[in-house]
């Protein structure tokens, strides 16, 4: 249930941005989904373009980047991928002093009207 409510909240995101811009219609989206429990792409387009039917984003391309979460060492300033931070330790200088990077869960990054 968690790609229908990312779904749900990217559509409503998407035609309240393209309300606010004067937009008619919505052709195509780009957006980044992430989160600590990154949703399904493909399962967030489906809900997306099941929600969309009857407002004036029906039919849009839906093109999603997903971003999982990541980490940063304090110690070195490397970027980490999260399996890897979740060891505790930086794996390039030793150091334990790791800062989670926790992507929005939706973001909208283009509307094509």
């Amino acid at each position: 249930m968690h790609e229908g409510s990312v779904g749900h909240n990217l559509l409503h995101a998407v035609l309240r941005l393209a309300s606010e811009r004067g937009a008619k219609r919505v052709t195509a989206v780009r957006a980044r989904v992430g989160g600590l429990h990154p949703a399904d792409p493909e399962s967030v387009r489906y809900h997306f373009q099941r929600d969309a039917r009857g407002t004036f984003a029906e039919g849009a391309v839906l093109d999603i980047e997903p971003v999982p979460p990541s980490a940063r060492c304090l110690g070195c300033e490397a970027r980490l991928d999260y399996k890897t931070a979740a060891s505790g330790r930086c794996p390039h200088c030793g150091s334990s002093e790791l800062e989670a990077l926790i992507p929005p869960e939706v973001e909208v990054i283009d509307i094509g009207v």
